[in-house]
C-alpha cells in the first residue's frame, strides 16, 4: 500500500495597477480655444499579469474619447505583465464655450481588468477667464470746430479684447447737452445675437444737434459713451470733444432819411441807426449811442428788432434805431458840415 504525504504552499496574488493622467500639450491654464494633449499610463504593480485590460477617458464635455495605445513595455500581447507599462495618448478640442463658462476642464480617465478594481485618477486644466473690453467714440461728421448750429455725427465702436464671451452689452452714450441719446447699432461683425464674442466689434452711430445756444456758450462740446456687459461690470467711457470757435461781429450803419441835404435853412434832419450782428455768436448788452452835430448826446428810439423782441442781438438780426438834429440858424452861420457820429 502507497503511503503520500503532502507539503502545500499557497500562492499569493496580489493584482495591482496605477493609472496616471497628464497634460503633455495645449494651454494651462487655458485662456483660448486649441488643442489640450494627454498622456495615459497604466503600470501593474502587482505580482499577477492582468488580463482585458480596458482603459476608457471622459473629456471634458462629458463624452467618452478615443485612446491611441502608443506603447506596450514588455510584450505586445495585450497582457499587462508585471512590471509592464501600458501607454496611450488622447487630447481634447477646447471651446469658446469652455471658456465662457469658465469651468475647471475635468478629464477623468479609467482603468479594469479582469483582475483588479477601477481606478479613476483625474487631470484638471484651469480654464482662466479675462474678459476684457474697449471703447472707442470718433467725431466721424460735422464741423470741428463748430462755429454755426448744425449736426455732429459720432461713431461709437465697442472691441471685445479679451477670451470670453461678452453678454449683456449696455453701451450708454451722454449728449454734449446732458441728456441720454439713441444709439443705433449699424453692425456686429462676427454674428448678429447681441453676444459680443472674443475680437467681436459692436459698431454704433449717433448724433447731436448743435443749437445757437452751445456757441454762445462756448464751451467744448463733450460727448461720453460709456459700455457694460454682465462679465464686466466696471463701466467703461470713452470721450469725443469738440470746440466750438466764437466769433462775434457785427455793423453799424447810420443814414439820413429826412430833411435838407444840403442844408440851406433851419429844420430838421432825420436819421437812422442799423446795427446788425454778422459773427456767429449773440450780442448782448447792445449798447447804441449818438452824438449830435452840437455835441449832445441824442435820443435814440429803437423801432425794430428783426428777429425777437428780446434785446438779444442774435446771429443775422437788425436792430433800427432813429433820432432827430434841429438845424439852428447858428449852424448855417458856422457854415461847418454837420456830422452826426453813432456808436
Amino acid at each position: 500500500m502507497v503511503k503520500t504525504d503532502t507539503a502545500a504552499t499557497p500562492v499569493g496574488q496580489a493584482p495591482s495597477l496605477t493609472i496616471t493622467k497628464t497634460q503633455v500639450g495645449g494651454q494651462n491654464p487655458v485662456t483660448t480655444p486649441g488643442t489640450i494633449n494627454y498622456e495615459v499610463v497604466v503600470v501593474n504593480t502587482g505580482n499577477q499579469s492582468l488580463t482585458n485590460v480596458a482603459v476608457s477617458d471622459t473629456l471634458p464635455n462629458g463624452t467618452i474619447g478615443t485612446l491611441v495605445k502608443t506603447n506596450e513595455s514588455i510584450t505586445n500581447n495585450n497582457i499587462l505583465e508585471v512590471g509592464e507599462t501600458f501607454t496611450y495618448t488622447i487630447s481634447y478640442a477646447v471651446t469658446q464655450a469652455d471658456i465662457d463658462a469658465g469651468n475647471t476642464l475635468v478629464n477623468i480617465a479609467t482603468v479594469k481588468t479582469t483582475e483588479t478594481q477601477s481606478l479613476k485618477p483625474i487631470q484638471r486644466n484651469t480654464s482662466r477667464q479675462a474678459p476684457s473690453l474697449t471703447i472707442t467714440k470718433t467725431q466721424v461728421g460735422g464741423q470741428n470746430p463748430v462755429t454755426t448750429p448744425g449736426t455732429i455725427n459720432y461713431e461709437v465702436v465697442v472691441v471685445n479684447t479679451g477670451n470670453q464671451s461678452l453678454t449683456n452689452v449696455a453701451v450708454s452714450d451722454t449728449l454734449p447737452n446732458g441728456t441720454i441719446g439713441t444709439l443705433v447699432k449699424t453692425n456686429e461683425s462676427i454674428t448678429n445675437n447681441n453676444i459680443l464674442e472674443v475680437g467681436e466689434t459692436f459698431t454704433y452711430t449717433i448724433s447731436y444737434a448743435v443749437t445757437q445756444a452751445d456757441i454762445d456758450a462756448g464751451n467744448t462740446l463733450v460727448n461720453i459713451a460709456t459700455v457694460k456687459t454682465t462679465e464686466t461690470p466696471i463701466v467703461k467711457t470713452d470721450t469725443a470733444a469738440t470746440p466750438v470757435s466764437q466769433a462775434p461781429s457785427l455793423t453799424i450803419t447810420k443814414t439820413q432819411v429826412g430833411g435838407q441835404n444840403p442844408v440851406t435853412t433851419p429844420g430838421t434832419i432825420n436819421y437812422e441807426v442799423v446795427v446788425v450782428n454778422t459773427g456767429n455768436q449773440s450780442l448782448t448788452n447792445v449798447a447804441v449811442s449818438d452824438t449830435l452835430p452840437n455835441g449832445t448826446i441824442g435820443t435814440l428810439v429803437k423801432t425794430n428788432e428783426s428777429i425777437t423782441n428780446n434785446n438779444i442781438l442774435e446771429v443775422g438780426e437788425t436792430f433800427t434805431y432813429t433820432i432827430s438834429y434841429a438845424v439852428t440858424q447858428a449852424d448855417i452861420d458856422a457854415g461847418n458840415t454837420l456830422v452826426n457820429i453813432a456808436t
